[in-house]
């Protein structure tokens, strides 16, 4: 629904960004609101303009609870790094990468609850070039893993690697809900 679009009166939806919302009735009681992105510390935000069709505010406030995003922290050791950081379904929404190698690496994610091995069940690979740093934030509010999150670090491009890298290459910070 674009700005200042007429609705009405009578019984019907509109579409709002895929969702179906319904209004019936006088279109003069009819609250619209626009979808926005609250961003700030975490916790409760309360948007304080709902805006009836008059224009008037409405009497009551909405509140936005902000996911509370959790980090994964790791300092390569000399393996594959292989590690649940999260063992049920979730959203993972940044990687930071820091490398000291002197060639590439990989970090690889798993859709598990536990453990992963390295080189099997690959479904997203970021990688980073040698001595540089990376940061991924995945687009579109995020990657969703409906059983878990696994994460292993290696050597190689092939999703099927499985070559360690060596102690203290990479420092990896991961975010996810």
């Amino acid at each position: 629904m674009s700005d200042n679009a007429s609705i009405v009166a009578g019984i019907g939806t509109y579409n709002a960004a895929a969702d179906e919302v319904a209004y019936s009735g006088d279109t003069t009681k009819v609250q619209l609101m626009r979808l926005v992105h609250v961003s700030g510390s975490e916790g409760s935000k309360t948007l304080t303009e709902v805006v009836g069709v008059s224009g008037s505010p409405a009497a009551a406030a909405v509140t936005v609870q902000q996911p509370v995003v959790s980090t994964h922290h790791l300092v390569t050791a000399a393996t594959t790094n292989a590690a649940s950081v999260k063992a049920s379904a979730g959203t993972l929404k940044s990687v930071h990468v820091s490398s000291a190698r002197a060639t590439r690496l990989y970090v690889k994610f798993h859709n598990t609850a536990g453990t992963p091995t390295a080189g099997s069940g690959v479904v997203l690979v970021v990688s980073c070039q040698a001595g540089l740093d990376r940061d991924f934030v995945l687009p579109d509010g995020g990657r969703s893993f409906a059983t878990g999150i696994g994460i292993t670090v290696v050597t190689g491009m092939a999703d099927s690697d499985a070559t360690a890298v060596a102690a203290e290459d990479a420092v990896i910070e991961v975010c996810y809900v």
